[in-house]
C-alpha cells in the first residue's frame, strides 16, 4: 500500500520468492490443488515447497503401470490448475524420474515403453533431478550438480578482487563463502566432500588475492606463515579471523542434521530414513572425526539411525559447542 492506494504485483511465472507474503498467498492459493492431486493417488507422497510440486509413485507390478500412475497425476495438476486457478505448468521443469532396474543401474530413455495414455511434454529423466533445489538421482548427478553450483559461486568470487577489500572481504564472506550452506545440507558427503573442499581453498585463494593492492606483488614468506594465514582467514572475527565460512567442515553435520530434521517433520520420510543408513554412517564418522575427544558425547550411528523419532540422530548442542570451540 503506498499513499493509502492498494497496488496489485502480478506474478506471471512461479511465484514472489522476494515477500514472505507472496509466497504465503500463493501457498494458500494452490493448497485445495494440491490436495486434489493427492487425492487423485492417496497410496502416492505428493510434497510441496510453494509452486515446485514433487509427487513419489510407489512401486507397482510393472514400471508401464506406474508411469500410467504418473501419467495421471500430471494430468490432473495440469487440469486443475488451469480450471481452479488460471494457472499453467512450467513444462521445461516437469518430468519423471524412473526408479533403477532391478540390477540397480539406470534405464535407458529410449528402452522405456511410455503408455498410450502417457502425456504429451512430460519428460523422463533417468539420472535425476532438481527437487526442493537439491539434486535427487544418481551419484554422477549428485556431484555434477554440486560441481555446476559450486562453480556458479566461484565466479562471483572471481570478480572480487581489485575492488576496495573492505567492501570484497564483506561480500566473500556474506554472499559467497556462505552460499552452499543449503547444498551441504542436501547432498551427502560421501559423495560431495571433496568438492565442498575446493570450493574453500577457492574462497580462501581469493581473500589471499584481496589482501594484495593493485599493481603490488605478494610479499615473500615462508610457507608456514602462509599456511597460518589462510588458517586464520577462516577463523570467526572472535577469534580474529575473517570469518571466511568453512563449507567443509559443517558439510557433515549439515547433511547428519538436516536428515534428522526431515524425518522429525515428515512421519513419511521418518519411514524412510534407514534408505540413508549407507550415507548417515560415513557422515557420523566424519562429524566424530573431527570433533576429536568431543565424540565421546555422541551415540553409537546405528542405534541412532534405528531410532523410531530421527529428531535425536544427533545431540546438537554438543556437536555445536565442539566445532564453536
Amino acid at each position: 500500500t503506498v499513499n493509502e492506494q492498494v497496488h496489485t504485483v502480478l506474478s506471471k511465472q512461479g511465484s514472489r520468492m522476494g515477500c514472505v507474503l507472496g509466497s504465503f498467498g500463493f501457498d494458500l492459493a494452490v493448497h485445495d490443488l494440491y490436495e486434489t492431486v493427492q487425492k487423485q493417488l492417496p497410496e502416492a507422497v505428493v510434497r510441496a515447497i510453494t509452486d515446485d510440486l514433487n509427487a513419489a509413485v510407489p512401486p507397482c507390478d510393472s514400471l508401464n503401470q506406474q508411469l500410467e500412475h504418473a501419467g495421471q497425476l500430471f494430468e490432473t495438476t495440469r487440469q486443475q490448475a488451469r480450471s481452479l486457478l488460471g494457472l499453467e505448468l512450467n513444462l521445461d521443469k516437469t518430468a519423471v524420474l524412473l526408479p533403477l532396474d532391478e540390477h540397480g543401474d539406470t534405464r535407458l530413455v529410449e528402452e522405456v515403453r511410455r503408455p498410450d495414455n502417457f502425456p504429451d511434454g512430460l519428460q523422463i529423466r533417468t539420472d535425476g533431478l532438481k527437487i526442493g533445489g537439491a539434486p535427487v538421482g544418481t551419484s554422477d548427478f549428485v556431484r555434477a550438480f554440486t560441481a555446476k553450483t559450486l562453480d556458479h559461486f566461484e565466479q562471483r568470487a572471481r570478480a572480487l578482487p581489485g575492488i576496495e577489500p573492505q567492501v570484497g572481504f564483506g561480500l566473500l564472506r556474506l554472499c559467497v563463502s556462505s552460499a552452499p550452506v543449503f547444498l551441504a545440507q542436501v547432498t551427502p558427503p560421501l559423495l560431495t566432500h571433496d568438492l565442498f573442499e575446493e570450493f574453500d581453498q577457492a574462497m580462501v585463494d581469493c581473500a589471499m588475492e584481496m589482501l594484495v593492492l593493485p599493481g603490488q606483488q605478494e610479499p615473500a614468506y615462508l610457507e608456514d606463515r602462509r599456511q597460518r594465514a589462510r588458517r586464520r582467514l577462516q577463523l570467526p572475527g572472535r577469534h580474529k579471523g575473517v570469518g571466511i565460512l568453512s563449507i567443509a567442515l559443517r558439510h557433515p553435520i549439515a547433511y547428519f542434521a538436516s536428515v534428522a530434521s526431515c524425518g522429525a517433520a515428515d512421519s513419511t520420510l521418518a519411514e524412510h530414513v534407514h534408505a540413508l543408513r549407507h550415507y548417515a554412517t560415513d557422515a557420523h564418522a566424519r562429524v566424530v572425526a573431527a570433533l576429536g575427544p568431543a565424540s565421546l558425547l555422541t551415540e553409537a550411528v546405528e542405534p541412532l539411525v534405528a531410532r523410531a523419532d530421527p529428531e535425536i540422530l544427533l545431540q546438537p548442542q554438543h556437536f555445536v559447542e565442539a566445532l564453536r570451540d
